[in-house]
């Protein structure tokens, strides 16, 4: 079942003539109702055609708000449902403006606005669209709540709830998409209600904070900064930065989908001009592949198996019977009204009945037990006649003619066998190795040529449009031939990421997804592209720094040596700072630490070195006088005047801002240095070798593992007195300047520690996968600071004024106001 549907308003001539306009509300306020009644007939249809039968249609007058109980006032009786044949009726509806909400109570609604004038004319805009729930999330300062009951009424709505009295949180759900004024009120009615305009529903739960000082809230977006980390805090997602890997594409209908490699899927019903993720129930954001059969649309993720929608994404369920729900799945086929999975353990699985069940179906594929070479990946499939190929990573090409109960291994000719992609043409079929081009086949894989045309590519999808053959590769970005393969030409300008990892179109529109950058769209055949990556936040962020009102963000994997961007307006937007790097630079450049000095911008990368600006990131400086060369930087700290980069296994000192370098007089005995922090004339250092510590600057180091578990220790930090360090999958504190360790108490998530930040007497942890926690007491307790954030790797923050900015690997930059 598709749940974007129309919501047609239909008028007969037998009806009641009347004027009506329906339209998506972008606020809510006013209303009146006058005496005259008239009838409205309208009707809720799927995209598909079906009727969207049962949905609840609910009438309110614009200005209405409902008390604690269901108050028996003149229009609760307009409340009916849609029937079998998808119409609805309303019957005696006094002239008057309303709010029209048709809600299928499973995972999306709808929301018009429907001025009644008078009895004499009728008007009907266009269609609407039904749309994933949203949700209002908010909390009361619970330090002043008095004893009496709080509840949060939404105007023009039927909707209330009660504030929670122990910790002031609330959160109004199943909310139409739009922009609503809140009324918050106590059973003491002494204490005044406030009322707060303008607040927008979204996927996360649009953040409130307020303040029951003297009345019931007080919108506290002006109030006093709170010094520590609100133990309900609220998070949002910036917007960017955008871009990141796109793995694989689908389309239902007119709406495009976007599987990506740490944010999950994205949908564009506008051919990729704006995205919005849908990930409702998805487990895992690391979405491998996308499939369609009918309208139902199927996810492959990394260690969370198959995954079903049947309402374009609003909502996802498992679908792994059959097979571990912890499998990595690499590849979905859908044959007619069959599914193919590729997992990356060797295995094949085949679904009769939409992924309701799954039998392995790779008897002739599998090496036997104990067997080398071991068992790979099967990354692509493909249909020919009576024959389903299946793509291996080391084997080569399989083919079945019974649904995968025998495979055979047809290689004959492929001097390649990490095959990445197939597919059939006409009489042909090609595969796409890693490292040897493209092969093609004339007799269903019994014999293979190479069809390269003098060119040694890294081919990782197919895609065909008319009589061109598109290819995305690792290196070359696409490719296209019109002669079967025979010869190539290159369709890749304007694209700056040329690892291209999937392909699609929407008519005459190709749309490229790749491994940095995201989607790119080409209305030429691939003569040119450009960008569309609004919406789509994917990127995976490694380093954070603020100075002054600028954020800076350092991206993992960006092609062109472009990873730093920036903000300017708390991450509303991001620019891409200037180029990092040798001039011909076209591999990746992770900018893994950023470093602020006065008004100097100083960045570290894995595998070029350090680099300074003056200019905000626009020029860049190379300092690489005394590093060595192409090394890959963790961390940049500043002590005291002195700057300190962990490199190669040593510690390299600066104090002329990184102009010159010397390595620091110690044998860090080969350990690999990870991260680096400083306080005062205090520096630390954690690594594979444990804690390293230094009292003036990083002159002079010594050991300090008494207590730690053998081992790596990393992420470090240093908050007052106290040294932190993550090892052996626990938190550890020193008081005494590493002499000794002891673990923090129980409270901080299982799991590993990516990141550690202090803020004021705050201790503040990302983790990976298990969200941000904070200790107000230097880690004696902790509690979880997750309302809104995604379950994402948290690699590092920044403190801006009252912003705390958290990284993510694949959902780019998040905020929390801290007021």
């Amino acid at each position: 079942m598709n749940n974007f549907y129309k919501i047609a308003v239909i008028f007969g001539t037998a009806l009641l003539a009347l004027a009506l306009g329906c339209s998506h509300p972008t606020a809510v306020a006013g209303g009146s109702t006058t005496t005259d009644n008239a009838k409205v007939l309208g009707k809720a249809l799927y995209p598909n055609g079906n009727p969207a039968k049962g949905a609840l249609v609910r009438v309110r007058p614009q200005g209405y708000v409902r008390g604690l109980s269901i108050e028996p006032d003149s229009i609760t009786h307009n409340d009916t449902t849609v029937d079998d044949s998808g119409r609805y009726f309303i019957d005696s509806l006094p002239v008057g403006n309303y709010f029209i909400e048709i809600n299928d109570t499973i995972a999306s609604a709808g929301l018009l606005t429907c001025d009644i004038i008078n009895a004499q004319n009728s008007r009907v805009l266009p269609a609407d669209t039904l749309w994933p729930y949203q949700a209002i999330r908010g909390k009361l300062d619970s330090t002043r709540l008095q004893s009496a009951a709080y509840y949060v009424q939404v105007y023009d709505l039927d909707r209330i709830v009660k504030v929670d009295s122990a910790s002031g949180a609330f959160t109004i759900p199943d909310l139409p998409q739009g922009t609503y004024r809140l009324r918050i009120f106590s059973t003491d009615t002494v204490i005044k209600p406030i009322i707060i305009d303008s607040v927008k529903a979204d996927t996360g739960g649009a953040a409130i904070i307020v303040d029951t000082a003297k009345s019931a809230v007080i919108d506290t977006t002006k109030t006093d900064t709170i010094k520590s980390l609100p133990k309900n805090g609220i998070w949002a997602q910036t917007n960017g930065p955008s871009g990141g890997q796109v793995t694989s594409f689908a389309a239902i209908g007119g709406t495009l989908f976007a599987g990506t490699q740490g944010g999950g899927v994205f949908y564009s019903a506008n051919t990729g001009t704006s995205w919005s993720a849908v990930n409702a129930g998805l487990a895992s954001l690391g979405v491998q592949t996308l499939a369609v059969i009918g309208p139902d649309l199927f996810a492959g993720t990394n260690s969370g198996g198959v995954f079903l929608s049947v309402n374009n994404g609003a909502t996802w369920s498992a679908v792994n019977t059959g097979i571990n729900s912890g499998t990595d799945v690499q590849s979905l086929f859908a044959d007619s009204t069959n599914l193919f999975m590729g997992t990356y353990q060797g295995e094949v699985f085949f679904s009769a009945n939409n992924g309701a069940s799954w039998a392995e179906a790779d008897a002739g594929l599998l090496s036997p037990a104990g067997a080398f070479p071991s068992d790979t990946a099967v990354y692509a499939f493909a249909r020919s006649g009576n024959y389903l190929f299946a793509g291996t990573d080391g084997k080569g090409v399989f083919r079945t003619t019974n649904n995968g109960a025998i495979w055979s291994q047809v290689n004959n000719g492929l001097t390649n066998k990490n095959v990445r992609a197939l597919v059939a043409s006409d009489t042909f079929i090609f595969a796409g190795t890693n490292g040897n081009g493209v092969f093609r086949s004339s007799d269903n894989g019994a014999n293979w040529i190479a069809t390269n045309a003098g060119l040694t590519l890294y081919i990782q999808e197919f895609f065909l449009s008319g009589k061109n053959l598109f290819a995305g590769t690792g290196t070359s970005g696409v490719i296209v031939s019109s002669d079967n393969g025979t010869t190539w030409t290159t369709a890749s300008t304007g694209l700056p990421d040329k690892n291209v990892c999937a392909l699609t179109s929407n008519g005459t529109t190709l749309v490229a997804g790749t491994f940095s950058s995201g989607a790119f769209l080409s209305n030429d055949n691939g003569g040119s592209w450009a960008p569309v990556n609004t919406g789509l936040v994917n990127s995976d962020v490694l380093s954070l720094a603020v100075k002054g009102n600028v954020v800076f963000a350092g991206l993992n994997y960006t092609t062109g040596g472009g990873g730093l961007v920036r903000s300017s307006d708390n991450g509303n937007t991001w620019i891409p700072c200037g180029k990092v790097g040798p001039a011909n630079i076209s591999t990746y450049t992770p900018i893994s630490t950023i470093c602020i000095n006065g008004n100097d911008v100083l960045i570290g990368t894995i595998g070029y070195g350090a680099f300074r600006s003056s200019d905000n990131g626009d020029n860049w400086t190379a300092l690489s006088n005394g590093l060595p060369q192409g090394g890959a930087i963790q961390s940049i700290v500043l002590c005291k005047g002195t700057l300190l980069v962990d490199a190669s296994s040593s510690i390299y000192l600066s104090t002329d801002n990184g102009s010159n370098w010397a390595a620091v007089n110690f044998n860090f005995s080969g350990n690999a240095l990870q991260s680096l922090a400083a306080s005062d004339s205090t520096v630390v250092v954690g690594g594979s070798g444990g804690v390293f510590i230094s009292t003036d600057c990083g002159i002079t180091w010594s050991a300090a593992n008494n207590g730690l578990p053998a081992g790596w220790a990393s992420p470090v930090q240093i908050s007052g007195k106290n040294i932190f360090a993550f090892a052996g999958g626990k938190m550890f504190y020193s008081a005494d300047k590493g002499a000794s360790w002891n673990a923090v108490p129980n409270g901080l998530a299982s799991g590993s520690v990516l990141s550690i930040a202090v803020h004021g007497s705050d201790l503040i942890t990302g983790t990976s996968q298990g969200g941000v926690f904070s200790s107000a007491n230097n880690g004696g307790n902790w509690s979880t600071a997750n309302i809104g954030f995604p379950s994402a790797d948290v690699q590092a923050f920044a403190f801006s004024n009252s912003i705390l900015f958290a990284a993510t690997k694949g959902s780019g930059v998040w905020k929390m106001n801290l007021q």
